[in-house]
């Protein structure tokens, strides 16, 4: 597989979403009420840790999501806005609304269906590796407890998933050709095996990471001291809920606008070693 610059493509994201920030911004103010709605019914119903119930109260949320993502897609590729715009050729017109409605509609498909399975993915890893007697949420301190001990099963179990969580990263961008409106399966025989995995999930990092441990870090420094043993007061919790909302969605669209940089720029790289 021909080298590309990750880095590079990855960071473009930043720049495309602030740019583009105005637009975006228009863009995600309905998905951004529906995300709020459906994350808030999770909390309220204490549906944290049941990833079943927590999917289907999330799928309308999948859904606009998907949507935003989609065009976002369609604006790194084909720089395509929304609302569409006719030309007054009514033959090109219809034909470029039908090419745009199969994008918009594959890339939220795609989109809604990853996201079912990453959260069933997590409710097998969480049922795997809870310990017997635990309730979901408290795996992590029993599994750092000093009287924990962890079977070569268990641990042999772990190593398998995370290396088959690493191998199937690839697969958690394919609503990008679909969005784009090329084959996905030419874009897994670009990405290669695992190591085009492990890059994809560096480039991912770079998109991500600085911004939700940032956010991280301004919660704990501003509202640590108004932090209780049962939590944040209400008015408090429902702000740090809605905070938590809009930097998923603002992280949603960065790692969107960087991975299709990136995939774009290991096509374009390829293409011209070919």
């Amino acid at each position: 597989m021909a080298s590309y610059d990750v880095t590079d493509s990855a960071i473009k994201g930043y720049a495309l979403v602030w740019q583009e920030r105005r637009y975006l911004f228009k863009l995600v103010v309905f998905p951004l009420l529906i995300k709020f709605v459906c994350a808030m019914t999770v909390i309220a119903n204490g549906l944290e840790f049941d990833f079943i119930k927590q999917a289907l109260l999330m799928l309308p949320s999948y859904i606009a999501d998907g949507w935003v993502m989609s065009h976002l897609v369609r604006l790194v590729y084909l720089d395509q806005r929304w609302p569409f715009r006719p030309s007054g050729h009514a033959h090109n017109d219809m034909a470029a609304l039908r090419d745009r409605a199969r994008g918009i509609m594959g890339g939220t498909i795609f989109f809604t269906l990853i996201e079912f399975l990453k959260t069933g993915y997590l409710g097998i890893f969480f049922a795997l590796m809870s310990p017997p007697g635990t309730v979901p949420g408290q795996e992590s301190a029993t599994l750092l407890s000093p009287d924990t001990t962890v079977s070569g099963a268990a641990a042999l179990l772990a190593l398998a998933l995370m290396v088959l969580t690493i191998w199937s990263v690839r697969y958690l961008w394919l609503y990008i050709p679909a969005a784009a409106g090329f084959s996905g399966r030419d874009y897994l025989r670009q990405v290669g095996g695992l190591i085009g995995s492990i890059r994809l999930l560096g480039a991912w990092m770079i998109c991500a990471v600085p911004l939700l441990f940032s956010f991280i870090f301004a919660m704990n420094l501003f509202l640590s001291p108004f932090l209780t043993p049962q939590g944040f007061p209400p008015a408090l919790d429902f702000l740090v809920n809605g905070m938590r909302v809009i930097v998923s969605m603002i992280a949603g669209l960065i790692t969107t606008a960087g991975m299709a940089c990136v995939i774009r720029s290991m096509f374009e790289v390829n293409k011209t070693r070919a």
